[in-house]
C-alpha cells in the first residue's frame, strides 16, 4: 500500500528479494489461512537499518549522531521484541527431543500464529500429542496474569480440540498474580535467566559431540 505498486506486478519483485538477494521471507501462520501470509525482513541488520538509519540520513550527514542515538534508545524496545520471539523458538529448536523444563519436546512445527482482526499467539509449536501456545514478552515490567488470560483466551480461535500447553517467557519474570495463575493451569514459566542456561546447555552438548567425534 505504502509503495503503490500495483498487486499484479509485485509477485516479480517478491520473487527477487526471496530467492535471489535473500532479503525477505514470506511467513504464514501455522494453523492458520494461508490469506494471511507475510512479507518480513530476513535479515535483522536491515530491519535496524530501515527503522533508524535510512529515515535519519540528513542528521547523519551533518554529524548529528546524537539525536539519531537518542531516537534507537527511545525505540529500540519495539523492535528488540520480534528478535526475542525469534530466540524464544531457537531455543526450543535446540532442545526438540529433549526437554524444557516438564515440557517434552517431539514437535514437527514451530512458529507463530495470527488472524485478519489481529490476534496473535507469539509461540506455538505443534507438539507430539499436544498444541504448545506461549506469549513472549521483551518488556521492563514482570509479566502479568492478564497476559496468561488473554492467551487462553485466543486459545479458541486457533481450532484445535486436543491437548493444549501454555507457555509464558518473559525478559523481567513474572508478577505474583501471573505466578499463581500459571500454577493453576500447569503453565510453564521461563525467564531471561533460564533461556541463557538452555542456550548454555546445548552449546555444551554440541562440544561434547565434537569431542567425541574427534576421539
Amino acid at each position: 500500500d505504502a509503495s503503490h505498486i500495483k498487486a499484479v506486478t509485485l509477485p516479480k519483485y517478491l520473487k527477487n528479494l526471496i530467492h535471489l538477494l535473500d532479503l525477505v521471507t514470506q511467513k504464514a501462520p501455522i494453523r492458520g489461512k494461508a490469506k494471511s501470509s507475510k512479507y518480513v525482513l530476513s535479515d535483522n541488520f536491515f530491519t535496524f537499518w530501515y527503522r533508524f538509519i535510512f529515515p535519519n540520513q540528513s542528521a547523519l550527514e551533518f554529524g548529528n549522531t546524537k539525536l539519531v542515538l537518542d531516537k534507537i534508545k527511545e525505540n529500540i524496545e519495539s523492535c528488540t521484541g520480534n528478535v526475542f520471539e525469534q530466540i524464544v523458538r531457537e531455543a526450543f529448536i535446540l532442545h526438540n527431543n529433549g526437554e524444557i523444563k516438564d515440557i517434552d519436546l517431539n514437535f514437527s512445527n514451530i512458529g507463530s500464529w495470527w488472524d485478519r482482526a489481529s490476534n496473535e499467539i507469539d509461540l506455538i509449536i505443534e507438539n507430539k500429542g499436544e498444541l504448545i501456545l506461549g506469549e513472549v514478552k521483551w518488556t521492563n515490567k514482570p509479566m502479568d496474569a492478564g497476559v496468561l488470560d488473554d492467551l487462553m483466551r485466543k486459545t479458541q480461535l486457533v481450532h484445535y480440540s486436543g491437548r493444549i500447553k501454555y507457555v509464558l517467557v518473559s525478559k523481567n519474570g513474572f508478577t505474583e498474580s501471573c505466578e499463581k495463575l500459571a500454577a493453576k493451569t500447569n503453565t510453564t514459566l521461563l525467564d531471561l535467566k533460564e533461556l541463557e542456561q538452555l542456550f548454555k546447555a546445548a552449546t555444551n552438548k554440541h562440544i561434547e559431540r565434537q569431542k567425541m567425534l574427534l576421539h
